[in-house]
């Protein structure tokens, strides 16, 4: 069995000794790699099951947990990206900039890094938040201040491509080359995009399968034949730009 490659790992409050486990997961999966403090609630069972990928321009946080607030204080703050949250099951309310933003019953939520915010999670939950640098998809939103303070239906094809897309990246042999890891990067800041409200000229490109032929060409062959044993949403290779 191939070792999993530097850019994906899985961590789990059960890795960690009992006497250990709460300062532990706090310090690796939240401080470190989430960049918040895990504020846990009283009577509640602490757990966490995340897995983490990352790939050029992009970062993946999957997993459960339980009920419990996330903070981004502003002590955690060091980077400039966008955060996309998107809850399987569960869910919870963003608070950002004095506002409640729902997550889960058909919304996701899109938070900037930079902001202080408060996350709290009502229940044990399943989310999946997709990370992008600021500076790559902000120009292609329209009118990013709006997205990032109102619900952001789930329903859409976009976002459930995004979800299509963290299902398979959560299994550790696939995107083993850099060439297979940036055409994905690719697609997915397009499906962002395209899900948080993209301008006219961004939807254009994303979306027109005959600006960008012979990528879609090479997505067409290459994809299918990285991940065989995956079920390809029908036509979904050729309606997003590689």
């Amino acid at each position: 069995m191939n070792s999993p490659p530097g850019n994906f790992f899985r961590l789990s409050t059960d890795q960690f000794a009992e006497r250990d486990r709460i300062e532990a997961a706090r310090e690796l999966i939240g401080r470190s790699l989430m960049k918040m403090e895990f504020d846990l609630l009283p009577d509640v069972p602490f757990n966490v099951d995340m897995i983490f990928r990352a790939l050029p321009d992009f970062g993946l946080a999957s997993g459960t947990c339980s009920a419990m607030d996330c903070l981004r204080t502003a002590q955690m703050i060091e980077s400039n990206d966008l955060i996309l949250t998107v809850a399987l099951s569960g869910g919870g309310a963003l608070h950002v900039r004095d506002s409640e933003i729902p997550i889960g019953g058909g919304m996701a939520a899109l938070t900037r890094t930079t902001d202080v915010s408060r996350c709290a999670i009502h229940s044990t939950s399943e989310f999946v938040n997709f990370r992008f640098p600021f500076d790559k998809i902000a120009p292609m939103i329209a009118d990013l201040d709006a997205a990032a303070m109102r619900p952001i239906p789930v329903n859409t094809e976009a976002l459930r491509l995004l979800v299509h897309y963290a299902s398979a990246l959560k299994n550790e042999d696939m995107l083993a080359t850099p060439e297979v890891q940036s055409l994905i990067s690719s697609h997915l800041q397009d499906l962002a995009v395209l899900a948080i409200g993209a301008t006219r000229d961004a939807e254009t490109i994303a979306s027109h399968p005959a600006s960008h032929r012979a990528t879609s060409a090479c997505c067409s062959r290459a994809m299918p034949r990285r991940f065989p044993n995956w079920c390809w949403p029908s036509g979904c290779i050729g309606r997003i730009r590689c």
